[in-house]
C-alpha cells in the first residue's frame, strides 16, 4: 500500500490520526496516539510506503508533534523493513 500524506492540511492530532486511521484500514480499538499507532504498524503484515509532504507548513500546533511523529515512523521502519517512511 502506497499513501500520500499532505501534512500542509492538517491542524491538529486528531485530524492526522483520522487521516492515518482511514487510509490505513487501522483498527477499532487504534488509539489515535504515537504509541498506538507504532504498535499497529508493527504487527501489520502488508507493505506500507508512506510519503509525508510538507511538513514545514504544518501549524505552530503541529510542529512539535510532527517531529515526534517522524522519529516514530523512523523507529518503526528500522524494526519492520516492510514500512518505509519518506519526508519531502
Amino acid at each position: 500500500m502506497k499513501l500520500t500524506i499532505d501534512l500542509s492540511g492538517i491542524n491538529c492530532r486528531a485530524d492526522l490520526h483520522m487521516i492515518l486511521k482511514s487510509h490505513l484500514d487501522l483498527p477499532d480499538y487504534y488509539g489515535r496516539n504515537l504509541d498506538a499507532l507504532h504498535d499497529c504498524l508493527t504487527e501489520t503484515s502488508g507493505k506500507i510506503d508512506l510519503l509525508l509532504l510538507n511538513e514545514n507548513e504544518v501549524s505552530d500546533e503541529m510542529r512539535s508533534y510532527v517531529r515526534s511523529f517522524k522519529k516514530m515512523l523512523a523507529d518503526v521502519s528500522s524494526e519492520k523493513k516492510s514500512i518505509s517512511a519518506e519526508w519531502r
